[in-house]
């Protein structure tokens, strides 16, 4: 859920993850939005199957999930509500995409950049292959 922490660049812009870039799980940004306290995983792995083999599992200790949960409990709570409504604030905003207004024209901007873009598949032979109903040709291991 990084998109949600705002982590800042060296330039105090918010990152922008791309394919080169596609995620802080190693903790390079540290600077983030007042209304998260991020947890970076420990270890990753590799999950997948034969469709998707490139699936990557990352964990975070249990005990780091534990400390970021006590420091919202220990939190004053008006300083917890202010944190949380401007978090809430900027979610609701342009620059995170995460309105629905946002996630509207972006699904809208990318379905048009899909059909910019769009060139057919070379055409391809059908073959009709009949079925074998005989085992006579077929060898015994």
């Amino acid at each position: 859920m990084q998109d949600h922490c705002r982590f800042e660049d060296e330039n105090g812009d918010w990152i922008e993850f791309t394919t080169e870039f596609p995620t802080n799980h190693t903790g390079r940004y540290k600077k983030h939005g007042v209304w998260c306290k991020p947890v970076v995983p420990t270890n990753r792995s590799l999950q997948g199957s034969p469709q998707t083999p490139y699936i990557f599992d990352d964990r975070v200790d249990f005990k780091d999930v534990a400390n970021a949960l006590m420091y919202w409990y220990e939190m004053p709570e008006d300083t917890r509500v202010e944190y949380g409504l401007e978090g809430h604030k900027w979610v609701s905003g342009n620059e995170s995409n995460m309105s629905a207004r946002r996630m509207g024209d972006r699904f809208i901007e990318c379905i048009n950049t899909c059909l910019n873009n769009w060139t057919p598949r070379k055409r391809f032979t059908l073959y009709k292959v009949e079925p074998v109903n005989k085992l006579e040709n077929v060898g015994v291991l």
